[in-house]
């Protein structure tokens, strides 16, 4: 499978939406339709074969019947998948922002779009939520044997950090698109905190933010918070496990060691008293 290749600006910001796009592509309205459009035009196709003949059928079905079904059903899904609710219009609206940003990063253009502190905050955050999502796919937290109360550890940790994720789009949205001032200072902020905190390293967002920026300065400092808990629960329970796995083996070992001389021992009375008997 070839690898997507990374984003020279805001490299986890675009991991991030691409991951997202990939997740609901799936769901995506027009694809739904036309895949529920050619069920029903196989049972038209098959309705008129018998009351017009084979190439007729063929014709009327690739001619009208094909067209108009597949718009109704697309037309149907789109209204299916309109929003209800307070909920479903939050999602709605966040599935937005996400789209626009991902197509100027598509098109190599979103860190000169995005206001420069939004972009830091959005940036450090994408990172600190892959840093989750990586510890909670590791073997320890992914194995079919995992306790349960390690299996809602694990689930509330990655909804919490989904959560964070949305809520930043949403608080940063008024302010998430550069002015002309803003877009000239993108780039010596991304190289700040790239110098600052470089690759592997806990990533923080500088000390001095704009107050509009304080809610989502708020959000982000937790989601980091998480990270870091999260990473070191990771490194201490799969310690514990090794060294568990370790005695246990040990116990095994050991166990069978005994058996063996249990039997040996056992073999060896034996022995000695069938010589004796047949001394006797």
């Amino acid at each position: 499978m070839a690898r997507t290749r990374r984003a020279k600006h805001l490299p986890h910001l675009s991991d991030y939406l691409n991951r997202k796009a990939r997740l609901h592509a799936s769901s995506d309205p027009a694809g739904v339709g036309c895949l529920l459009s050619l069920a029903v035009n196989a049972v038209l196709f098959i309705g008129l074969l018998e009351v017009l003949g084979p190439i007729r059928a063929l014709m009327g079905t690739l001619c009208i019947g094909l067209p108009a079904v597949m718009w109704l059903a697309v037309q149907a899904v789109r209204w299916f998948q309109q929003p209800k609710n307070a909920s479903q219009r939050r999602a709605l609206e966040i599935a937005l922002i996400q789209s626009e940003m991902l197509q100027h990063q598509r098109r190599g253009r979103l860190h000169k779009k995005l206001d420069s502190t939004a972009a830091a905050l959005l940036e450090v955050s994408a990172a600190n939520w892959s840093r989750i999502v990586e510890s909670l796919d590791g073997p320890f937290w992914t194995s079919a044997s995992l306790p349960e109360h390690w299996k809602a550890v694990r689930s509330r940790s990655l909804a919490a950090a989904e959560q964070a994720m949305l809520d930043l789009f949403l608080v940063l949205r008024p302010s998430l698109y550069a002015t002309q001032e803003s877009r000239s200072s993108l780039e010596s902020v991304l190289e700040s905190i790239a110098d600052a905190f470089g690759e592997g390293e806990d990533m923080a967002m500088p000390d001095r933010l704009p107050a509009s920026f304080e809610p989502a300065r708020q959000i982000a400092d937790k989601l980091k918070l998480l990270a870091s808990e999260v990473e070191s629960a990771s490194r201490e329970v799969s310690e514990d496990h090794a060294v568990a796995a370790e005695i246990g083996s040990a116990q095994a070992l050991e166990a069978c060691l005994s058996e063996l001389r249990s039997i040996r021992q056992a073999e060896s009375e034996l022995r000695e008293h069938m010589q004796e008997g047949s001394a006797g």
